[in-house]
């Protein structure tokens, strides 16, 4: 199913482990940073605290704390933020698009999506051949990927990011 997701931010989140619960964070910041050595484990660890932080304030806010289903509520939680986008940084609105989540991750996307703040249009930025896998890029397209952005694409999407396709802080200047 698209519905599913296999990476160490959503066990994390279905093992029922909360902010505070630095054993299970810390085993899954060591998960992640297999996939990407070149992370700090204290980054990976913050932003899975933050994660988890943010699932239970959202719980709280509507009284799933207590709830005998916080498992399920995780997981479900887990897979929705993972396929939910910004739409209008201004506004904060943020939505999942049917479809928009199937088409996978480049940082070299041949589609890109526009909102005008009514309609999404969703179209290619170049000549796509027959039978060529479609890409977006889940992240600011032309933001450059610095650590920070591939530490947040790995943990919000359990997409590792090329070492090569990360920018270090010297290359900024």
């Amino acid at each position: 199913s698209q519905w599913r997701r296999d990476d160490p931010m959503h066990k994390l989140f279905v093992s029922g482990a909360n902010s505070e619960d630095e054993r299970a964070i810390s085993a899954a910041a060591d998960e992640l940073q297999k996939m990407m050595s070149q992370l700090s484990h204290l980054k990976l660890r913050a932003a899975l605290a933050l994660r988890l932080g943010r699932m239970e304030e959202h719980s709280s806010i509507y009284g799933y704390l207590d709830d005998t289903k916080i498992k399920d509520i995780s997981e479900m939680y887990s897979l929705v933020s993972s396929r939910a986008i910004e739409l209008d940084a201004d506004t904060g609105l943020t939505g999942i698009i049917p479809f928009y989540d199937m088409i996978n991750h480049s940082l070299r996307p041949n589609l890109n999506l526009d909102y005008d703040g009514e309609v999404f249009e969703l179209f290619a930025n170049r000549n796509v051949e027959a039978g060529e896998e479609l890409f977006l890029t889940y992240t600011k397209l032309g933001e450059p990927m610095d650590e920070n952005n591939a530490l947040w694409a790995l943990v919000q999407w359990g997409i590792p990011t090329d070492k090569d396709d990360i920018i270090s802080e010297n290359d900024e200047q």
